[in-house]
């Protein structure tokens, strides 16, 4: 009996030392709620925020190390904050001046290097082209002060491109919260364009973003045009189902005779590919009823009958025993 109990007690203390071995680190517990924020789907930071934190101490994250993680959320996924004057500033690494600075989408007035590296203008005053932003709270000042930096030497098809892609974006995204950048290189001939459009509406408990970036390089009388488009979608009504895919577009040469030629060529050129990867998914999802879902049923079910898909069939079957 003696034997029995001593036995007992060592299993109660070994499984005690292995809840104490299962507890997580403060560090652990902060890379969690890290990656929880950086994969939140779209527009659901705040909640997913919310429902981290009430699983933490309430002081693991402090205020600047949210503020980091919002803003390499933010600009990973190029969202866009807001100012009181409807202004929508474009978040995202090709206009990052400094971690809350960013130049505002259709200034003109600034030059964005591809690689990272900024160059400007001497000046003593920040731009009326540049906001400040919250990260977190996704707002962004209501004005900016201070005179532009000299424009660089491919202004001109900078504000072809900006103005072209401007209106596609406009016709095209159906997002109350869209917006589209064009950024140039300071010491390279490259156009850098940058496009999101975000809708969020929980309350039909649904979300989902559209992004893409493009790189121009210029030339003599053509450019060549390549980039990425982005997709992400969340459905979560009695379920979890999200959507992510990408679509990755080579090198390909447009006319660039104008600054004009070289817009319309640019904005048609991502149109065609972005329409090209509505159009695939559109037809994903008409055939998912008929090919995905039929091809993951077993041949035959319990009962030994094969299953009917013709739906006109089943409907008359339905109404015959009415």
């Amino acid at each position: 009996m003696a034997d029995f109990e001593e036995a007992t007690n060592d299993g109660e203390q070994e499984e005690e030392e292995e809840e104490e071995e299962e507890q997580a680190s403060p560090e652990e517990k902060l890379q969690i709620v890290q990656h929880l924020l950086l994969s939140s789907p779209p527009g659901e930071f705040d909640d997913v925020l919310s429902d981290a934190m009430a699983l933490v101490p309430g002081d693991l994250v402090s205020r600047p190390m949210l503020a980091g993680i919002a803003r390499a959320y933010n600009n990973a996924n190029l969202r866009c904050a807001r100012a009181a004057d409807g202004t929508l500033v474009l978040l995202s690494e090709r206009g990052e001046l400094e971690p809350t600075l960013y130049a505002v989408p259709g200034s003109g007035a600034y030059r964005v290097d591809p690689r990272g590296t900024r160059s400007f203008a001497p000046r003593s005053t920040r731009g009326p082209f540049e906001r400040r932003v919250d990260h977190v709270a996704l707002t962004a000042e209501a004005e900016a002060g201070g005179g532009p930096a000299a424009p660089g030497a491919f202004a001109a098809e900078r504000d072809a491109v900006a103005a072209a892609v401007g209106a596609y974006v406009g016709a095209r995204y159906g997002a109350e919260c869209k917006c589209g950048a064009v950024y140039e290189s300071d010491d390279a001939s490259e156009l850098a364009v940058v496009i999101s459009g975000e809708s969020v509406n929980l309350r039909n408990f649904w979300s989902g973003n559209w992004r893409s970036e493009w790189t121009v390089v210029l030339g003599d009388g053509e450019a060549l045009v390549s980039g990425a488009v982005k997709v992400r979608a969340h459905y979560f009504e009695d379920g979890n189902v999200q959507l992510q895919t990408s679509k990755t577009c080579g090198e390909a040469t447009v006319a660039a005779a104008s600054p004009a030629d070289l817009g319309a060529a640019v904005a048609a050129f991502v149109e065609a590919a972005e329409t090209d990867l509505q159009n695939g998914l559109q037809e994903m999802y008409d055939n998912m009823s008929a090919e995905t879902f039929k091809a993951m049923r077993r041949v035959m079910p319990i009962t030994r009958t094969k299953m009917k898909w013709n739906i006109h069939e089943i409907s008359l079957n339905k109404n015959l025993r009415k």
